[in-house]
């Protein structure tokens, strides 16, 4: 295992690498924001994210918001590197207090079924919702008055099972990589990794038991259900990871096919471990996602900007559908095109309302809407990479290239004097 110095080290490597770019962020929202438009619902909406990030800055900084204050105006999503930096302290004082794989194993049982028992607790004592319930009146305050996100989604010890599953399943692997465990045995059962995935959809799609018009769940299948349906689904999550680590997936029969048809050579290796690693394997180590997983810090704080941005800036109603609930939208994206389409978009618009008052053209109606939420998809998912990438190559490489050579071990002088 990776001694104290080491751990110490990638510890104040994480926190300051994260910090300056998500410092930035605040400031932005705290200043320069609000006068970066205009619109009939500006001050509602960006001067409320505003008044609250200037309010509630240092929380973010010193990574407790998801604890100090009751409203979620503030970069809401932040709430994840809180509740993730503290979990990673739980972590560090495991590696550092337990040193034998037996203490570290009763420690992470002592705190799964404490965790277990604590969402248990939150759930019936403070009446909460096994799920955060998604509503028009959520959407539009961002969870700022729902209990269940504050109390039990966005708490760090209400996610401390995860974390859990997670850190053994990390400890399990490396054991298993030193001893050199033989885990082909293990291939046959390949098919439950497979499954993981559609379980783990089943189970995010089992929390619509949880919505209707009807009465409300009854307690016992609220508690049970909060308490153990994160820990399921990363149960799922570390089989996945486990199988790919260890190539439970692959095929050598697949591996020999493709080679004596398609022949080797360096540059078929990306295409031939798509093919043969197996599924998950294959998707997962595929070379393409490599930039985007260095923006995607960037893309997390940013998103909500785009979105706030253009809900605040919208002149008309906005029509709810599938895109525009579960879409990051974008002005830009929305405004982009020359005048003339523009015009025939809102002669279109007239239109179809007057047809729709007169009970015809549905079909075309709803073809309109579909087109209109994919401009904002990806208007939202381009505007927000690119926002990223400038943000990376600015500001988080710089500081991730200064924080490595400030915190990199020097070198021992072995000269004798």
């Amino acid at each position: 295992m990776p001694t104290t110095p080491e751990i110490k080290t990638q510890e104040g490597r994480l926190l300051v690498t994260l910090t300056p770019t998500y410092a930035l962020v605040l400031a932005t929202i705290s200043t320069w924001m609000r006068h970066l438009g205009s619109g009939p619902l500006w001050q509602q909406v960006v001067g409320i994210e505003a008044d609250a990030c200037r309010r509630y800055w240092w929380a973010h900084i010193l990574y407790i918001n998801n604890y100090l204050y009751e409203d979620a105006h503030c970069a809401p999503q932040t709430w994840y590197l809180a509740a993730d930096t503290q979990l990673f302290c739980v972590g560090l004082f495991v590696c550092l207090a337990c040193r034998g794989a037996r203490r570290r194993a009763a420690a992470l049982a002592t705190l799964l079924v404490a965790a277990t028992v604590v969402v248990a607790a939150h759930t019936y004592f403070q009446d909460l919702d096994a799920v955060v319930i998604q509503s028009p009146e959520k959407y539009r305050n961002l969870y700022a008055s729902d209990d269940t996100f504050r109390l039990l989604y966005s708490r760090g010890h209400t996610n401390l099972s995860t974390y859990v599953l997670g850190l053994a399943a990390g400890f399990l692997t490396y054991h298993w990589q030193q001893e050199g465990k033989d885990m082909s045995r293990f291939k046959k059962y390949r098919w439950f990794v497979w499954l993981c995935f559609p379980l783990g959809v089943g189970l995010i799609l089992s929390g619509g038991l949880f919505y209707g018009d009807g009465a409300r769940a009854p307690a016992w299948l609220r508690v049970l259900y909060a308490a153990l349906y994160k820990t399921v689904f990363q149960f799922f999550v570390c089989v996945i990871s486990v199988s790919c680590v260890f190539k439970l997936e692959d095929f050598p029969i697949l591996t020999d096919i493709y080679v004596l048809c398609v022949g080797g050579g360096d540059h078929l290796k990306g295409l031939q471990s798509i093919v043969c690693a197996g599924v998950y394997r294959g998707i997962i180590e595929w070379r393409g996602f490599a930039w985007t997983g260095r923006v995607s810090y960037g893309a997390f704080l940013l998103h909500t900007l785009l979105q706030r941005g253009y809900v605040a800036a919208a002149a008309a109603p906005l029509r709810m559908n599938d895109f525009t609930v579960f879409v990051i939208v974008s002005v830009k994206a929305y405004q982009d095109g020359s005048s003339e389409m523009k015009n025939t978009t809102k002669k279109k618009r007239v239109d179809v309302t007057r047809d729709r008052r007169a009970g015809k053209n549905e079909g075309f109606h709803r073809d309109e809407i579909s087109l209109d939420g994919l401009m904002l998809l990806g208007g939202s998912i381009f505007l927000t990479f690119l926002f990223a990438a400038v943000m990376w190559v600015c500001v988080e490489a710089p500081v991730a290239a200064l924080t490595k050579a400030a915190l990199a071990p020097r070198p021992r002088d072995e000269t004798k004097v």
